[in-house]
């Protein structure tokens, strides 16, 4: 599972490699043994495999396959909402109203600016350099991790302002 454009580590475990989930809820790969981990939501069924991704900053991802039973689709609803996406604000409804740009990196800019600064002062190849990496990593990290939840944030909160009119639930199953 190599990639030049993608440079995360990543392994994959399948059930015939005996990877399985313990009565308690935690993942036991093969050789490696029961990992603490803290789940996001209940997985629907057992899953068939699991990736396990170490990112630059040096944080691990778990990512499960599992089969659900059921498609099932939201309803039609009869609400609207056009969404522009700009540069002077970060969105602009429909209905008139405006979201204001985030500004994430503006706030992490100092911490970042210190830490790449180490980084230019280390020596290549020394574990010094090392250390340095990870730590302008994870503020990257930090910064990306940040808009993430802000733009997942907000397009829940346009769903669901848009969606309870009708008493439509955004999630088919509970």
């Amino acid at each position: 599972m190599r990639s030049r454009k993608d440079r995360r580590q990543a392994l994959r475990f399948t059930k015939n490699a005996r990877f399985a989930i313990t009565e308690g809820g935690k993942p036991r790969p093969p050789k490696i043994g029961d990992v603490a981990v803290r789940w996001s939501w209940e997985l629907p069924s057992d899953p068939s495999s699991v990736t396990v991704i170490k990112d630059a900053a040096g944080r691990y991802f778990a990512s499960f396959v599992v089969h659900t039973s059921q498609d099932e689709t939201l309803p039609p609803v009869a609400s609207e909402v056009g969404i522009d996406v700009g540069l002077r604000h970060f969105a602009v409804l429909s209905d008139g109203r405006k979201i204001d740009n985030p500004r994430f990196l503006r706030r992490a800019e100092r911490r970042l600016k210190k830490a790449q600064q180490a980084l230019s002062r280390t020596a290549k190849g020394s574990n010094n350099r090392k250390k340095a990496v990870v730590k302008v990593a994870r503020a990257h990290a930090r910064v990306a991790d940040a808009r993430r939840d802000f733009t997942h944030k907000l397009s829940t909160r346009i769903l669901r302002e848009n969606c309870e009119d009708e008493g439509v639930p955004l999630r088919a199953s509970a």
